[in-house]
């Protein structure tokens, strides 16, 4: 005699922390080998940051989570020093952009940075 099992589908309501984490962990768990190790840097930083919100204070609201990952991603993102950490800079703030990890206005606050350490560095060549 064989036994089945009845299971039984149930709705449950939106999870905006499971939804996000899930986001994050597809997007950390891309495999490109032109991965740019900077913005991976800067995922890792967020994922960490956001997970350990999370576990740390059980009334902690996504928003939270969120929070704590943005500054984590911001603070990892390269220094605006040498051509290589701008372009590694512009790539963390294009990822965080597209991922909406930080907003419009803000990016376009960084790229403005981003533009005056390039100027920075043509006219600092030019003077040599």
């Amino acid at each position: 005699m064989t036994k089945t099992a009845q299971v039984e589908t149930v709705e449950s309501e939106p999870n905006p922390t499971a939804e996000l984490e899930a986001k994050l962990n597809d997007i950390e768990g891309v495999d490109r080998p032109a991965e740019n190790p900077a913005v991976l840097r800067c995922i890792r930083a967020y994922n960490r940051a956001f997970k350990r919100c999370l576990s740390k204070d059980p009334a902690a609201t996504s928003e939270d989570a969120q929070n704590d990952g943005r500054g984590a991603y911001l603070r990892a993102m390269p220094p605006l020093a040498g051509i290589k950490n701008i372009r590694d800079f512009i790539a963390c703030v294009t990822f965080a952009l597209l991922t909406e990890v930080i907003g419009p206005e803000q990016a376009e606050n960084y790229f403005g940075a981003a533009r005056v350490a390039l100027g920075a560095i043509r006219c600092g060549s030019r003077a040599s």
